[in-house]
């Protein structure tokens, strides 16, 4: 699990400080009531988080012996971790759109959505399908590593819901701030 949520940072880390990087312009155009500068730097996060995060599941996925062997050198372990890797990280490419929304919330303002945000994702979901997932599944490790991939998707979907509804009324024609 250590070496899981130590590659799992190399997607999170990164994601986070490119976000933190747009803040600044997005908050600036935002209140400036620039509003399409607003859409063409959130757009321009997008795209270069996602593809960062989907090359970096690339990578995960077709070498997931490159990432275990940066912390052990224990062939039996590696071994282990290899197939358990890529389920954990089955969908980490999704990530990037839950942080660059989640971040974005904040550069407009909306705390309490980036908040709700961040707490889907590993409280309201996570855990509970940590407890959840063992009872309908054989093999007990692999229901829970499955955890992270199902939460990121669910956490997706909500995600896109709420920033479309959020953007929608941002963006809303003729609107002032």
């Amino acid at each position: 699990m250590t070496i899981f949520t130590s590659v799992m940072q190399f997607s999170l880390l990164p994601l986070i400080s490119l976000t933190q990087g747009f803040q600044p312009i997005i908050s600036y155009n935002y209140g400036a009531n620039n509003l399409n500068r607003v859409k063409e730097a959130f757009v321009l996060l997008l795209k270069v988080a996602l593809v960062y995060s989907t090359t970096l599941w690339l990578l995960i996925m077709l070498k997931p012996i490159l990432f275990a062997k940066i912390f052990t050198n224990d062939q039996a372990l590696i071994n282990i971790v290899i197939p358990s890797l890529r389920i954990f990280m089955s969908a980490s490419f999704l990530f990037s759109i839950q942080i660059v929304c989640q971040q974005t919330f904040i550069a407009l303002g909306n705390a309490k959505t980036s908040i709700f945000l961040a707490l889907l994702r590993k409280v309201i979901l996570l855990i509970p399908l940590i407890y959840i997932l063992p009872y309908f599944l054989d093999n007990k490790v692999n229901a829970v590593f499955i955890a992270e991939p199902i939460e990121d998707t669910i956490s997706l979907i909500i995600v896109t819901i709420v920033t479309y509804k959020s953007f929608k009324k941002i963006f809303k024609p003729n609107k002032t701030l």
